[in-house]
């Protein structure tokens, strides 16, 4: 147990919040605390209770800079990006975030994390069901033959689009 750990373990609040997460009496709030103590009790209390955590936070920036405190604090995080919206058609579109969005939840699926921390905008955007992004996931290996019969037909359930192969001069 860290120094960190052990300073909070014995704070009556700490004790309280820890029984009412073992007893299931959740979603719990933490006011009052600045920045760098939310990450320690959050911290703190995934060491405690050997158990991962979502920590929601006002917008992506203070996602970013939670991100960095934890690592600090030797958790294993996640950053949840918001999708970029684009409320006019356009010739091309950047899928970054969505690729990052389905990598987090991807390594949610397999609890390849700590703490999951998201901003409410990306925390209230809807996604896949886990089973749905389990189904559709599969991996390409060369010299391996392919996981799927028909490769078209599963890369088009995964979101992919077939588009001609374009010309460059």
């Amino acid at each position: 147990m860290s120094v960190f750990v052990k300073g909070l373990a014995g704070l009556p609040a700490f004790q309280s919040l820890c029984n009412d997460i073992r007893t299931s009496r959740l979603p719990a709030a933490i006011t009052g605390l600045g920045h760098i103590h939310k990450v320690h009790f959050i911290a703190s209390l995934c060491a405690t209770l050997n158990r991962r955590a979502v920590m929601l936070v006002a917008d992506e920036g203070e996602a970013t800079r939670v991100v960095e405190d934890a690592v600090s604090f030797g958790l294993k995080p996640l950053l949840l990006p918001a999708r970029d919206l684009s409320l006019r058609s356009m010739e091309s579109a950047s899928r970054e975030y969505e690729q990052q969005r389905l990598g987090v939840l991807a390594k949610m699926t397999a609890g390849d994390y700590d703490i999951v921390i998201a901003g409410i905008d990306a925390a209230v955007q809807f996604t896949l069901p886990p089973s749905t992004l389990t189904s559709r996931t599969f991996m390409i290996k060369t010299g391996l033959a392919l996981p799927v019969k028909n490769l078209s037909a599963a890369l088009s359930a995964a979101g992919y689009e077939r588009c001609g192969q374009g010309r460059y001069i």
